[in-house]
């Protein structure tokens, strides 16, 4: 495995490409590289950069960055875990979309100063495997087509900047619990923004008579409406839920292995 580190300043042995004066990373170029910090410094990434990229495991993003372009992970389809420090104020479209295997992204710590945070269309769209989401303080709108397709996705927290949700935002994710922001009302959701198997809203007490009072939220059939307050219950019976089934596997293994005299 190779690996950058964030002492990078210029072009390493041809494995990427970074500009120091104009404090922009450009593309990683040696194919290989499975783990990537960015370095420091570093304020914007351009479009394309990881476009594509089929070693990349892991990538570090320092607080530096402000600015991702478009395409920037599309299509790496072995990247697992992307850490942001934070800070980032503008995300690209189709950021993660069709990484089949990413499971952790962490945005890190809030901008300052309440900063206005963009992400742009399919930003998850065909992550497979992700599971849990908590977005950016800041961000103002779940985009169109966020976390379509997203079939594993079973908890997502939105902060309470968000003051909308675009369409096909929840389309074809199995069994869901949002956590909803403060600002939201049924008049701020698309129609199809939740066109999923299941989707377990958890409401603010501000807004609960709204949504129940709509009939597109209180049909008891594919939506379910809860307090907020339950939200962090559930996410502890799902956390168990985990640690059950790991565990169950990792015995089922230790036993397959035991049978064949490994």
């Amino acid at each position: 495995m190779k690996l950058i580190n964030d002492k990078v300043k210029s072009m390493l042995n041809g494995d990427l490409y970074y500009d120091f004066e104009e404090q922009k990373f450009y593309k990683v170029i040696n194919q290989n590289i499975e783990v990537v910090y960015v370095p420091k410094g570093v304020k914007e990434i351009k479009d394309g950069a990881f476009f594509n990229h089929q070693a990349i495991r892991e990538v570090h993003i320092p607080a530096s960055v402000k600015k991702i372009g478009n395409n920037v992970f599309t299509c790496c389809t072995n990247l697992e875990k992307v850490i942001f420090e934070g800070g980032c104020e503008s995300f690209g479209e189709n950021l993660f979309k069709a990484c089949t295997s990413l499971r952790t992204v962490d945005f890190g710590v809030s901008p300052k100063n309440k900063t206005v945070v963009h992400l742009g269309k399919n930003a998850f769209s065909g992550c497979n495997e992700l599971d849990t989401v908590k977005l950016p303080e800041g961000l103002i709108e779940v985009p169109d087509n966020c976390f379509y397709g997203c079939k594993n996705l079973t908890n997502v927290i939105l902060p309470n900047s968000v003051l909308a949700i675009g369409e096909n935002a929840f389309r074809m994710c199995n069994k869901i619990h949002i956590k909803m922001s403060k600002a939201i009302t049924p008049i701020d959701v698309q129609d199809n923004a939740l066109d999923c198997v299941k989707a377990y809203l958890y409401i603010p007490q501000e807004t609960m008579q709204y949504f129940s009072n709509d009939y597109r939220f209180n049909n008891g059939k594919s939506i379910a409406l809860h307090s907020v307050e339950d939200f962090s219950k559930e996410e502890e019976r799902i956390k168990q839920e985990k640690l059950a089934n790991s565990s169950t596997q990792k015995t089922l293994i230790s036993y397959v292995e035991k049978e064949k005299g490994c």
